[in-house]
């Protein structure tokens, strides 16, 4: 089964432990990644997606973060582990910050 849920840590030290815990392969740049795996183009906007996992319309920021984590772990966006929905959670309150561009530290 998925991994137990991760701690709530506050803003990017908390996306950092998500990326790490999903094994990102460039835990410092969502946006890269992102980039590379086809969800988004050159200048943040959404691209059609592997297996279903891009929500549509997919906004910048804090959706292709949700795309990201799904993506890593090759499941559609409503069937991600807990830790990605806390994540998810984290960036809501803090306004959508941590999205494309932004590099968790």
């Amino acid at each position: 089964g998925p991994p137990p849920p991760p701690p709530r840590l506050p803003g990017y030290a908390y996306a950092s432990f998500v990326a790490a815990e999903l094994r990102c392969a460039d835990a410092a740049s969502w946006s890269g990644c992102a980039l590379r795996a086809g969800a988004v183009d050159r200048r943040g906007r959404p691209l059609e997606g592997p297996a279903g996992a891009v929500p549509a319309p997919m906004a910048a920021g804090r959706d292709c973060l949700l795309w990201h984590a799904a993506w890593h772990v090759r499941a559609p966006v409503g069937n991600l582990p807990e830790g990605a929905f806390l994540l998810f959670e984290v960036l809501q309150q803090q306004g959508g910050g941590g999205g494309l561009g932004a590099d968790p530290v």
